[in-house]
């Protein structure tokens, strides 16, 4: 059993158990052709604590039990032509089936991949391919969270363009490429990058790069109605998050500068910069007019998502490894983050986490791992800054063992969040986030040497 609080601070309990199998399949069927298939399933039930809103009755907490299955398949198709020529064809199918107390979501999505490679000359090479990927969900909802439609599809197809050329032979690479879209709910998109890697000398190289994304506005920014507060019983009056119809894409430009450093075995160093520049977020508005229902007689007060501006961040990613013995590697990261946006941030409500909110302005790490060959140690310690107005700082510490008594056979475990009983880590989105509790975790390995005969499964 797992306890967990919401952002209110009030305990709840939850436990859940999940069933899982499957099997994947490697074929060489030929000396240019390979076949990978992958299929896996699950069935669980989750038991929870859920908060229902009623404009009849005051609000109450409830015993949920719910069910949850699904499962995927996969086939991944090689074909080499030649030495300079290779095609790749990926398809993947995934259902899942939620049933929550007043919350029912079947849905299924499918998606197929082609993309092809060659390479002109010994420094120059493209590729390019294409994606076309379809979800459908069917939602039965109820009074406190709801998605409208209940039904409908989305539909994303693409195709993109690369080049990859060595300007300078062993000096100078540059790779080049953009990616263009059309989604149900935001229609035509782009998304192009450039990427120089200039190598100084055999153990120095510095790079840069630049890239546009988009995010798609998320299934809950578009068509959700959740109710996140009764503000007064007399009359029934609800805050409601609801989503936004005509929500355009996030936009971001991203810029990069980096640069590493080895020293022989013992020592390396990478360090990188960056800049976004960010338009067109998504985030909560302020409260709309109240509505009145007359049938049941309460009132709602809208928050609705919608695009409100824009934002940057900008920080700097640090990277040490060092190497004292043969078998004892330590390794530190340090990440500083600063940003700033349009002040329509309201955490109490709720928010998507979006490129400029939801994240630690500074990230420590700090691992050392000890590989004997029959028996391997490592610990870990993880600091994360607080995130004003949601989340406290956060300090981890993990530690681990693994050992191979006989070959092929290896039995490892990990002991996680040895510093606390339970801490948070994630902001909430539309529902209260969950903590992490201490826990053990044991795992058994076993693996075979794969044939390695071509024609053989």
């Amino acid at each position: 059993m797992v306890a967990q609080r919401n952002r209110f601070r009030n305990k709840h309990y939850d436990t859940w158990s999940v069933t899982q199998g499957g099997m994947r399949l490697d074929w060489n069927i030929s000396s240019k052709d390979t076949l990978i298939f992958d299929g896996q399933g699950y069935s669980g039930r989750i038991r929870d604590r859920l908060d229902i809103v009623s404009p009849t009755a005051p609000p109450a907490q409830v015993n949920s039990g719910s069910v949850i299955k699904g499962g995927h398949v996969l086939a991944r198709w090689t074909h080499t032509f030649n030495e300079r020529s290779a095609t790749d064809v990926l398809g993947y199918c995934d259902w899942t089936d939620r049933n929550e107390e007043g919350f029912i979501e079947p849905r299924n999505s499918c998606d197929i991949q082609c993309q092809h490679t060659y390479s002109l000359t010994d420094r120059q090479a493209v590729a390019w391919g294409g994606e076309v990927m379809t979800a459908n969900a069917m939602e039965q909802s109820s009074f406190t969270t709801s998605v409208l439609p209940r039904s409908e599809r989305d539909t994303t197809a693409g195709i993109f363009l690369q080049y990859d050329v060595n300007l300078v032979a062993d000096k100078l690479r540059v790779i080049a490429g953009t990616k263009f879209e059309h989604t149900s709910s935001t229609g035509f998109e782009y998304q192009p990058q450039i990427r120089a890697v200039w190598t100084l000398a055999k153990s120095q190289n510095i790079w840069a790069a630049f890239s546009r994304v988009v995010r798609t506005p998320a299934v809950a920014e578009r068509d959700l109605r959740n109710i996140v507060a009764e503000v007064s019983q007399a009359p029934p009056t609800f805050l409601i998050l609801t989503g936004g119809p005509n929500l355009q894409a996030e936009i971001e430009h991203a810029y990069e500068l980096g640069c590493r450093y080895q020293w022989k075995q013992l020592f390396s160093l990478d360090a990188a910069i960056y800049y976004n520049n960010c338009d067109r977020l998504i985030g909560n508005s302020p409260p709309g007019a109240p509505i009145v229902n007359p049938s049941s007689f309460y009132i709602e007060i809208p928050v609705p998502f919608s695009n409100v501006g824009s934002g940057q961040t900008h920080g700097l990613e640090l990277y040490l490894t060092y190497s004292p013995l043969r078998r004892w590697t330590i390794s530190t990261g340090i990440t500083e983050l600063r940003k700033n946006s349009v002040s329509w941030v309201n955490p109490g409500i709720g928010d998507s986490g979006n490129a400029v909110w939801g994240d630690p302005r500074q990230q420590i790490s700090w691992q050392s791992k000890v590989d004997l060959t029959k028996l391997n140690c490592d610990a870990a310690y993880y600091y994360y800054d607080a995130i004003p107005q949601a989340l406290p700082p956060v300090n981890r510490v993990d530690i681990g063992a693994s050992t191979k008594p006989i070959c092929g056979l290896t039995f490892s475990a990990r002991a996680r969040n040895l510093q606390a009983d339970r801490h948070q880590e994630a902001t909430s989105f539309v529902l209260p986030a969950g903590e992490i509790r201490r826990s053990v975790l044991f795992k058994l390995t076993l693996e075979s040497e794969r044939d390695k005969t071509a024609g053989n499964p």
